[in-house]
């Protein structure tokens, strides 16, 4: 049975850095790899805002084969429907940015979207991962709704659990996506840990 751990931020606000008490980004990207590592653990990534700024700190770490059996960048919204198996319905009632979608992406890549079965679904069970990692959310400056730059959704998946957090990211483009490519590493090595 899966149990789903939703932590729902008051859309905490994240300025133009977050504490990484004295690491830096490569850091604890490495962190993640060695717990990966250690642990035995696959992982797959869809990123829709973060834009494969997740997977490419990941992947500038030796080794990558070993833990991630997948990324995909997801911009736009029919990749989240035709890769993950997100409903365009939902997408349709909610928006590309929304705790529905971020929900789905994590399903889809965890194997267990019975809605429109992704490609995935397919292949050896080897090939589900034991950690999933997904963004959704607006860079900026412009947004899907109004007045919603900066609203992300971040979410961790296992087995088990799927923790969703909604964040508002102030700043620029390159702003937003960084701090968001480091909410979802710290996620998801929290998780795992």
């Amino acid at each position: 049975m899966t149990m789903l751990k939703m932590i729902k931020i008051k859309t905490e606000s994240i300025n133009n850095h977050i504490d990484l008490k004295g690491l830096k980004i490569e850091e604890l990207a490495n962190q993640l790899v060695l717990t990966l590592t250690n642990k035995g653990l696959k992982l797959k990534i869809a990123e829709s805002f973060t834009g494969g700024h997740i997977c490419s700190l990941l992947t500038k770490i030796s080794g990558a084969s070993a833990y991630l059996l997948e990324a995909i960048v997801c911009y736009n919204p029919t990749s989240k429907t035709d890769r993950l198996g997100v409903p365009q319905a939902s997408i349709d009632q909610f928006g590309a940015v929304s705790f529905s979608t971020i929900t789905q992406m994590l399903d889809g890549l965890m194997g267990k979207n019975d809605i429109n079965p992704p490609i995935n679904n397919t292949l050896n069970p080897l090939f589900f991962p034991d950690i999933a990692i997904a963004t959704t959310g607006n860079a900026g400056p412009t947004s899907e709704k109004p007045n919603q730059a900066g609203i992300c959704y971040i979410g961790v998946a296992t087995k088990n659990i799927k923790i969703i957090k909604k964040v508002f990211i102030k700043g620029d483009r390159t702003n937003v996506i960084t701090n968001g490519s480091i909410l979802a590493i710290k996620l998801a090595l929290d998780t795992i840990k």
